[in-house]
């Protein structure tokens, strides 16, 4: 294993990360309850007083306005943010922040923690072993996916840092999303290969 590889990996991913997690946090603070709030329900009831009956809304199922900042850390740090669930309104049940809160929206501002938190742990394990077993070894190095990927994360966060130019940080953050595509079709195919020839080496060994 490549320690120094993913070492390198993953201190880059943290640096242009936690920075962007940091600030995507903050910005959303004022619009969360204290944790003396009422127990949350899987909607938000709006009372239309004027006609006299309760209408009801599901946060699901509206489209937010995603920033550019938060787009380009969850394209970068794709594994990580399916896994920990951060920066989605309805996470599975099987992501950290759908064990930690069912419900439509995080309400308090320890959960908004706590899943930030995760989100910046998962970072540099991914990297750790994404950087330190690179899947293929190109004469161009940056031809490898992990090398790939960070190089237009580091694009994208660039762009997203200039406010006349955020928006143009979406085409860096496609990239990333599709060189994800490719490393999860190479992680694919490697095990399969190696299935299929460790089947081959014990046919023959029987034989």
């Amino acid at each position: 294993m490549n320690w120094r590889r993913g070492l390198l990996l993953a201190g880059i991913h943290l640096a242009v990360a936690w920075p962007l997690i940091v600030w995507q946090e903050a910005r959303e603070w004022p619009h969360f309850r204290p944790s003396t709030a009422q127990p949350q329900s899987t909607a938000i009831r709006l009372a239309a007083w004027q006609e006299e009956h309760t209408a009801t809304f599901d946060p699901c199922g509206f489209w937010r306005s995603i920033p550019p900042q938060e787009t380009v850390i969850q394209m970068g740090e794709l594994p990580a943010a399916a896994l920990s669930g951060w920066g989605v309104e309805c996470p599975a049940p099987w992501t950290f922040y759908g064990i930690l809160h069912q419900g439509p929206a995080r309400d308090t501002q320890r959960e908004l923690v706590t899943v930030a938190a995760a989100f910046g742990t998962l970072i540099p394990l991914q990297w750790l072993l994404i950087g330190g077993l690179p899947l293929i070894q190109p004469r161009r190095w940056w031809l490898e996916p992990g090398a790939f990927i960070t190089n237009c994360t580091l694009a994208g966060a660039a762009l997203a840092l200039i406010p006349f130019v955020a928006h143009a940080s979406a085409i860096p953050a496609l990239l990333t999303a599709l060189a994800w595509f490719w490393w999860f079709g190479l992680l694919l195919w490697r095990s399969l290969r190696a299935a299929w020839r460790l089947v081959a080496h014990r046919a023959t060994a029987r034989a």
